[in-house]
């Protein structure tokens, strides 16, 4: 199930907000529950029912069902107060658990903060905010480079939501990463924030992305790039479905082997499946064999071709992705394909292209603006994705200077944008943008339109 909090001091609508987000991720098919923190003495009893005389008597535990709803109420012998991974463990499978209060837990947590009420925020200190839910973004206390959502637009902050269910995914508190420590896979980069109302220098977290070259028998078997998390699953998923291994026990070992490019992963297979790989036929794919230590290398070294830096407006950017993120075509007819379109440095959307892969999007946009003849210099390229490594290879490939994405790059991208000498820009929303890399070339350029 996904875990989503929403934080924020007395009297900046949460309630509200939960009230409203409920009904929408309903409305979305999902299954929704509740965990709120209350004050001492609340009670949903009533004097006088059964349970409460049951309670009276000294029953330290309570439980009322009918065939429409179940009820627990349990009595506390001293001062207790249950921590939130405690409440969340009491609930029934569900999709979506919105938990309002618990300021401090280690969870994923949308900051509610009304402008009327001038309360403190909690975004600068707290590394687990996601997002900031306002009825005015323009009085923020603190620039960030947070995603800002309209308080007020509840089923644009479930779509926000259920564009990356998998960042809020619940795990146990032995598996929640300490507020400050980023958790494996992540990597810390510089960024520039942009907003309507200022901009700041910020320390972003974004996905690691690291290539790895699967070895079996000394010989490489695929080069891929993937999140150095989880080694093993990997290797195994990718054994099982390409049929070289058909249970896990096949697999008896999983050796990472770090290099300057990434790692080669060593697996040991029982000698049925050694034997059976050697009788497949060899085929110019993933099953064919390399060197796994050179593939690793050229992965790395051919994914960058240099480009001609692009000097864009902060208000021709903005003005683009929102064109973009109003979708069109299959985008905004299914919510199932990725867009790609090239943005004039206006700010006009010229050309859009759609696919099921986000790289095959970027693909038929780069074949439309080579028909076309589209310099590259005079615009930049915004997809409805995130940015990988690939993404930035292939843009730069067309020798495009800018990248705009509504969603995050990964580390590998930045690091490769930087060396390409790319404008790289992640979580374009709104007024709101983040530029990882070329921030120098992204100018403020007057007062942005809401």
């Amino acid at each position: 199930m996904n875990v989503i909090g929403l934080c924020g001091f007395s009297g900046s609508g949460k309630t509200t907000l939960a009230e409203q987000l409920i009904a929408q991720l309903r409305v979305a098919g999902q299954r929704v529950s509740v965990v709120k923190h209350a004050h001492h003495s609340f009670d949903i009893d009533h004097e006088g029912k059964d349970s409460w005389r049951h309670r009276r008597a000294g029953a330290s535990e309570v439980v009322i069902a009918s065939d429409r709803r179940l009820a627990k109420i349990r009595e506390f012998d001293t001062h207790s107060d249950p921590g939130v991974h405690e409440l969340i463990a009491e609930l029934a499978p569900c999709d979506w658990v919105l938990v309002e209060g618990f300021k401090q837990a280690a969870l994923p947590k949308i900051e509610v903060w009304r402008a009327a009420t001038g309360k403190p925020i909690q975004y600068p200190a707290d590394p687990c905010v996601v997002a900031v839910a306002t009825d005015d973004a323009s009085r923020l206390p603190v620039p960030t480079s947070l995603p800002i959502l309209d308080l007020n637009d509840a089923a644009g902050i479930v779509a926000f939501l259920l564009a990356e269910p998998g960042r809020y995914f619940y795990r146990p508190p032995s598996q929640v990463p300490s507020p400050g420590h980023p958790s494996p896979g992540v990597a810390s980069v510089a960024a520039r924030a942009l907003r309507g109302s200022g901009e700041a220098q910020v320390e972003e977290r974004v996905v690691d992305e690291v290539a790895m070259a699967i070895e079996i028998d000394g010989a490489g078997r695929i080069l891929l790039f993937a999140t150095p998390t989880d080694l093993e699953d990997l290797v195994l998923g990718y054994l099982l479905g390409e049929g070289i291994v058909e249970a896990a026990g096949d697999l008896l070992g999983v050796e990472a082997v770090p290099h300057d490019a990434g790692f080669v992963l060593r697996a040991q297979l029982r000698p049925t499946c050694a034997e059976r790989l050697k009788l497949r036929p060899a085929r110019v794919d993933a099953s064919s064999s390399f060197d796994a230590v050179a593939a690793l290398a050229n992965g790395v070294r051919r994914a960058v071709s240099p480009v001609t830096p692009v000097q864009i407006g902060q208000s021709a950017l903005v003005t683009g992705m929102r064109a973009l993120a109003a979708g069109r075509g299959l985008w905004k007819a299914t919510g199932a394909s990725h867009a790609a379109a090239w943005v004039s440095l206006a700010g006009e959307l010229q050309v859009v292209r759609e696919d099921v892969g986000r790289r095959n999007a970027l693909d038929k946009l780069v074949g439309a603006m080579a028909r076309a003849g589209i310099d590259p210099s005079r615009g930049f390229a915004a997809v409805t994705s995130r940015i990988s490594h690939e993404m930035v290879s292939q843009a730069a490939a067309a020798g495009i200077g800018v990248l705009a994405a509504i969603s995050a790059p990964t580390a590998l991208a930045v690091r490769l944008a930087e060396s390409a000498g790319m404008t790289l820009v992640g979580f374009a929303r709104g007024d709101s943008a983040t530029v990882y890399a070329g921030a120098d070339r992204v100018r403020k350029d007057g007062s942005l339109a809401r």
